[in-house]
């Protein structure tokens, strides 16, 4: 007889606990205020909210009794509901990735997040996804996997490509929104006045290292800067200790510090390869390698980056070992110099709009004068950074195709891609022409992928009759 398990109980309050959070916090911070005071008239208004939240906890501990489930070597089957029960089979040969998350605040309860996904799932929601023990989620894997196989080492982070990684790929503006939101819920937990103490001391101090800047331009500048450097550092903890291992037919990739993923993915759920550059890290010959696989990097928090930096020279050595078919060739189609405007034209216009921009807004605001030349330095610098990505990529983007494989060269924003992407994972493909494209046969090219989404990959001002060779196009 099959045995069939339920979910760590942990996860009665990790699926009610937006919900509980609500109410849980005035009453809390009600009963702190009714300890020094008058406890019976306390609970005496507050009854109703005391009812509401023992309701929502006893709905959650009935959603987690109704729910079991059970895997051996044919694959992991769902079963769950109260009313209407509903039981979803996913078997063992579509099974594509098995990812598990250890979470830095459910460790003292020894919980894992666990998930599997495949070719046919949600874009947005895993196939499978429970809060289990360290055990159960140990012999879930043994369930599913042969753990006779040997584990073999393909790649070991060095910290100091993961810092590399973390400087170029990080964003001030999800850090903006991680420290807002930091401070935000800390306003509800503890009061108002807390998150008012701390706006304040940011602006006194921006204003005290402000060097002559203009306050407001200064406040501007620190909080894009604490927002990269808050990113920065969030980025550092996820891949820091990322190894790559393979064991059996599965390729293991594990990193993180307070968060550790553990993902294990089967290479057919490997859609195509993402060397990228930035201009900076092309000019080092350095790559990063990151994958579009079923299940990895469908969340936040997920590992996306295979390898966070490698010599260029050993690129090729590193990615033979993880799939041999993967393997970047130098562009066979190439667009012309004569097509420069065509990559710097959009850059160029941002160049060219701030200084105007800044001008006019000057002749009428002169007594802003030095604000508003302190704000455009902002924007300008990516601007001209934007502008010379765009001109490399007029000498490096283009087509080839080898052995049933694709390779795609081509920059989006900052950075510069080499997707490497066998011929069946290409969904689409579509060429487009301008009235002046028509007249030398040239044309943009779109290539569509999906993975955890559909992404598009173009390439600019290819000869059009080659294209549709190359695609096998009539």
């Amino acid at each position: 007889m099959i045995s069939k398990y339920r979910c760590h109980p942990i996860q009665i309050i990790v699926n009610i606990w937006r919900l509980l959070i609500l109410l849980l916090i005035p009453l809390i911070r009600g009963l702190f205020n009714a300890i020094t005071g008058d406890l019976v008239s306390w609970l005496s208004g507050a009854w109703l909210d005391i009812c509401i939240v023992a309701s929502i906890l006893g709905l959650g501990i009935i959603q987690w009794f109704c729910k079991v489930y059970y895997a051996d070597e044919k694959g992991i089957t769902l079963e769950q509901g109260i009313i209407k029960k509903q039981i979803s089979f996913i078997p063992r040969e579509n099974i594509l990735s098995i990812v598990t998350t250890k979470r830095f605040f459910l460790r003292p309860f020894n919980a894992v997040h666990v998930r599997a996904d495949t070719l046919g799932g949600s874009f947005q929601n895993a196939d499978f996804n429970v809060l289990l023990t360290k055990k159960r989620m140990e012999m879930l894997k043994k369930s599913l996997f042969n753990e006779n196989h040997e584990t073999k080492k393909l790649y070991q982070s060095n910290l100091i490509y993961v810092i590399a990684l973390s400087l170029i790929s990080s964003n001030s503006f999800a850090g903006i929104i991680i420290i807002t939101t930091f401070i935000s819920n800390l306003g509800e937990a503890l009061g108002k006045e807390l998150s008012k103490r701390i706006y304040d001391t940011f602006h006194l101090v921006s204003q005290k290292l402000a060097f002559g800047i203009p306050p407001a331009a200064a406040n501007i500048a620190f909080i894009l800067f604490i927002g990269w450097f808050v990113a920065f550092i969030k980025n550092v903890i996820k891949y820091r200790n990322l190894t790559v291992s393979q064991k059996g037919d599965y390729i293991n990739v594990k990193g993180g510090i307070f968060t550790i993923n553990n993902c294990f993915l089967d290479p057919k759920s490997f859609i195509c390869l993402d060397i990228r550059q930035t201009l900076l890290t092309k000019i080092m010959r350095v790559d990063s390698l990151f994958v579009h696989a079923i299940g990895m990097g469908k969340y936040e928090n997920d590992l996306s980056a295979l390898v966070p930096g490698v010599k260029h020279k050993h690129l090729n050595a590193v990615i033979k070992d993880l799939s041999p078919k993967f393997v970047p060739t130098n562009p066979t189609l190439k667009p012309n110099f004569g097509a420069v405007m065509r990559f710097i034209a959009d850059p160029l216009y941002f160049c060219a709009s701030i200084p105007l921009l800044t001008y006019i807004l000057i002749q009428n605001y002169p007594d802003w004068r030095d604000f508003l030349m302190s704000i455009a330095a902002l924007p300008m610098v990516p601007a001209l950074w934007f502008l010379a990505v765009r001109f490399i990529d007029l000498f490096t983007s283009g087509i080839s195709k080898k052995n049933g494989c694709y390779t795609i060269r081509y920059s989006k924003g900052f950075y510069f891609h080499t997707i490497v992407v066998p011929k069946d994972k290409i969904i689409a493909v579509k060429t487009r022409q301008s009235i002046f494209q028509k007249m030398d046969n040239r044309c943009d090219v779109f290539i569509y992928t999906c993975s955890e989404g559909i992404t598009t990959h173009k390439c600019r001002n290819l000869i059009k009759s080659d294209v549709l060779k190359i695609f096998e196009r009539n």
